[in-house]
């Protein structure tokens, strides 16, 4: 069996030497193109070259966009001083200011000459004391009516003519004073509100006074008149 191999295998070398000697002294077509083999390792780095010459300048580039903006520089120096610009138009005028404080009086005037005596005047009235009339003589008045009491002076000079109550308090609140006249105005009167009111005139030559009684809700009053002189 062994040797049977063996022959075996000195006829496949011949036939392999037969084949190859064919091969080498016969020349056909070349066969396809074996597959690509496996990439062998790479080999040591080469030397540097030499730099070249310089290429030609190319053409310029289409510009670029514009960057942002940089940070703003230092201020400069001043500049001198221009020209004075020529005057503008007038405003309109403003509102008047406050009114100030008075000033201090001027001194005294020395006195003038007198002047001449005038004429007589016409002889003048009497002086007279004040002399007081109240009305009405009768008067009834119900509550939260109005009740008006009536005061006539006459004297030389005027009288100051004013009321009082004989309660001695202040007047109520519903009690007005006409300026004007003198009379006293009671409105919406109360029961509380009775009492004598008294009209009274004073001037530099004496006092009067006549006291008017009012009764509320039916009560009669009277009109007490008292006249005195100094």
């Amino acid at each position: 069996m062994y040797n049977r191999d063996i022959g075996t295998t000195k006829l496949l070398i011949k036939h392999y030497r037969l084949i190859s000697f064919l091969q080498r002294n016969t020349i056909g077509p070349p066969g396809p193109p074996g597959q690509p083999g496996f990439p062998g390792n790479p080999g040591p780095r080469g030397k540097r070259g030499r730099k070249g010459k310089q290429g030609v300048t190319g053409k310029s580039g289409p510009r670029g966009s514009k960057g942002p903006r940089g940070p703003s520089g230092k201020s400069g120096m001043p500049g001198q001083q221009g020209p004075p610009g020529k005057p503008g138009l007038q405003g309109s005028r403003g509102t008047p200011g406050l009114k100030g404080s008075p000033g201090r009086p001027g001194l005294k005037g020395s006195p003038g000459t007198p002047g001449l005596q005038g004429p007589p005047g016409a002889p003048g009235l009497s002086l007279s004391p004040p002399k007081v009339l109240v009305s009405p003589g009768n008067l009834t008045v119900n509550e939260q009516q109005t009740a008006r009491l009536y005061c006539s002076v006459s004297a030389n000079p005027e009288a100051r003519i004013s009321w009082r109550w004989e309660k001695n308090q202040e007047m109520k609140r519903n009690v007005s004073l006409n300026e004007t006249s003198r009379n006293l105005i009671i409105q919406k009167i109360l029961l509380k509100d009775s009492g004598r009111y008294i009209c009274v005139a004073t001037n530099m030559l004496g006092t009067s006074e006549a006291a008017v009684t009012v009764n509320v809700k039916g009560r009669s009053f009277e009109i007490v008149k008292t006249m005195q002189a100094t």
